[in-house]
């Protein structure tokens, strides 16, 4: 935990100054380094600060950041495309919203997206510079990296391959080219007949399976048109098969390494037998035994549902214009590309309620995130002070929310502030109000409440986190703090929240993704209404994205394609903002620093 010589000592505005000063002599140091940069690089160097000058990412490129220069591409022609289609109409004054509220919205976004994008120029060419500057010579590139690294494994296998098959004899050169042709048959050669049968049987199932099934659900997936199956069902039939086809190819080159393994065990007179290869995964191997069953759980339970989801967005399957698959009726669903994505960004009513949606869900997460993590590490810093007596009975009072199922805690709450409930019922009898108050009927009054509801969860839990991790923070580093004279503000500053912030950061960014996909809190208090208030009839007041995603595919005439579209759009954000937030934090960042 650095803090920078004399800051402690600082005003609360020199502070400001000082930071704001650090701040824009970071951004802008690349504009001063730049010349410097280019007089002493080399032709390639020279290159890459040109073109990092003329077009963000072709720097990196030429340096051999290939990745890191193609997010940089990407990024910038998102940008010019959103100007392109919003910016250039709002400054002639040919705004394409369709309200004055949504107008103002989108000049802050195209504000700030401009920000976002001279930042980013910056930071790019900075980090050309420092490239030269550090002459890295191996850039990583992790998707290139890896393939390379799979083809350089498989040529040293095939060679090694070559050199065995030059040494044996004629009997173990059979059993290591025919696994090539039939699967098992090398194993049997080598008297490893169980094995050998298992693979031969394996082969015969999936060719069994491709001419009777297979091929006919692969064009399923194609056409959406089997006959006799529902064209959701035939996505469904195709991902099963590529799947089927994928773990054929696995096993079919687990064959041909296991002939070549056999072939080299025989060679040095070592046992072959299908014994041994139990045993060792009993030893050397047991991570394959614990983790096989898990892998095939999350491929099944969620891999493959993913998938399903992410191809149902291009599809027109809805009931509102009549695409409900059903073989009775001979209606089938027919793959439609982005449609489902141009009616969400068409300027139309799904536009207006998706951007009402998304601004709330990111207002939401933010607030109930940050409310419950500040709210239980204050709480937490009061209990945990020698003046506080009775330390058990509060936290245990505070844990009692904990341990009230949420369900309960929320129903309670909403009949609670209902039209009829007895807040008003109280407010109207002491004559402090002359009309019922619609606290779940107005979406202003309705948000602000389940805020604070989701405090009255939430809070608790982080109290009981923070007061674990605060009574394991060095009792020195208060005690030189306040030899050197930091009150006790300065010393949550620089020492508790430091700490704290680097032990809870993963936790942190966790619960900030999962309040973005927090179904139950809203769900239970509003339902996600006041219904249609905003947001152009199809969404709820309060609904985040998760909520409307649920009331387009179960409620009344679901949208299934609009509804997928929405829940890949809401997987990008949630993985994105994860990546992007956790590798920016100090528990990425400054692991060293607390071990």
């Amino acid at each position: 935990m650095d803090i920078p010589k004399g800051v402690m000592a600082m005003s609360f505005f020199e502070k400001i100054t000082y930071r704001l000063s650090a701040f824009f002599k970071k951004i802008f140091s690349p504009l001063k380094d730049y010349k410097t940069a280019f007089k002493y690089s080399g032709l390639r160097g020279k290159l890459a600060l040109v073109l990092s000058a003329l077009v963000m990412g072709f720097g990196h490129i030429i340096l051999g950041f290939l990745e890191k220069g193609l997010l940089y591409i990407v990024f910038e022609a998102v940008v010019i495309l959103i100007w392109l289609k919003f910016g250039v109409n709002e400054i002639i004054g040919k705004s394409i919203m369709p309200s004055q509220a949504l107008r103002v919205w989108a000049i802050i976004f195209l504000v700030a997206l401009t920000l976002v994008f001279i930042y980013s120029y910056l930071r790019s060419i900075g980090s050309v510079i420092q490239n030269l500057i550090t002459e890295e010579k191996t850039p990583k590139n992790i998707i290139l990296n890896f393939f390379k690294n799979q083809f350089k494994k498989t040529g040293a296998f095939f060679q090694e391959y070559a050199q065995t098959y030059q040494s044996s004899t004629q009997k173990i050169k059979a059993s290591m080219v025919l696994p090539f042709f039939v699967m098992g048959s090398g194993h049997l050669l080598q008297r490893q007949i169980t094995k050998g049968l298992l693979y031969l049987a394996g082969m015969v199932l999936f060719i069994v399976y491709m001419l009777t099934d297979g091929i006919t659900d692969l064009q399923g997936l194609i056409t959406l048109h089997t006959e006799g199956v529902r064209s959701d069902y035939s996505i469904i039939y195709g991902l099963l098969c590529l799947a089927i086809i994928l773990a054929f190819v696995i096993v079919y080159i687990k064959n041909i390494k296991g002939a070549k393994i056999g072939a080299q065990k025989l060679l040095n007179n070592i046992p072959v037998n299908l014994i041994n290869d139990i045993k060792a995964l009993k030893g050397p191997k047991f991570y394959i035994t614990l983790l096989t069953l898990p892998i095939i759980g999350i491929l099944a339970f969620t891999v493959l549902p993913l998938l399903f989801m992410i191809l149902l967005a291009f599809t027109d399957y809805a009931f509102q214009i009549g695409t409900v698959p059903s073989i009775i009726n001979d209606t089938w669903l027919s793959w439609t590309g982005f449609d489902s994505f141009r009616r969400l960004f068409d300027m139309g009513e799904y536009f207006k309620a998706l951007t009402n949606v998304v601004s709330w869900t990111f207002v939401w997460a933010f607030f109930a995130t940050f409310t419950c993590y500040f709210g239980g590490m204050f709480l937490a810093i009061l209990i945990n002070k020698k003046q506080i007596k009775g330390k058990i009975f509060f936290r245990s009072l505070f844990l009692l929310t904990i341990a009230i199922p949420q369900l309960v805690t929320l129903r309670v709450m909403y009949a609670m502030f209902h039209d009829y409930g007895p807040i008003n019922s109280l407010l109207m009898k002491w004559g402090w109000i002359n009309r019922r108050i619609q606290f779940w009927g107005n979406t202003a009054i309705a948000k602000i409440l389940i805020i604070l509801i989701n405090m009255w969860v939430g809070v608790p839990y982080f109290m009981i986190l923070m007061t674990g991790l605060l009574m394991n923070i060095p009792k020195d580093l208060y005690e030189y703090s306040r030899i050197d004279g930091a009150s006790a503000f300065q010393q949550f500053r620089y020492i508790t929240l430091p700490y704290i912030m680097f032990m809870t950061g993963p936790l942190l960014i966790a619960n900030f993704v999962s309040n973005i996909n927090n179904f139950n809190v809203i769900w239970l208090l509003t339902g996600g209404g006041p219904e249609g208030a905003g947001t152009g009839g199809v969404a709820g007041g309060t609904d985040i994205l998760i909520t409307w995603l649920y009331k387009l595919t179960m409620m009344d005439n679901p949208k299934y394609n609009i509804g997928s579209a929405i829940g890949l759009i809401m997987f990008i954000i949630s993985a994105s903002l994860s990546i992007i937030i956790y590798r920016r934090s100090s528990s990425y960042q400054k692991e060293e620093d607390f071990s």
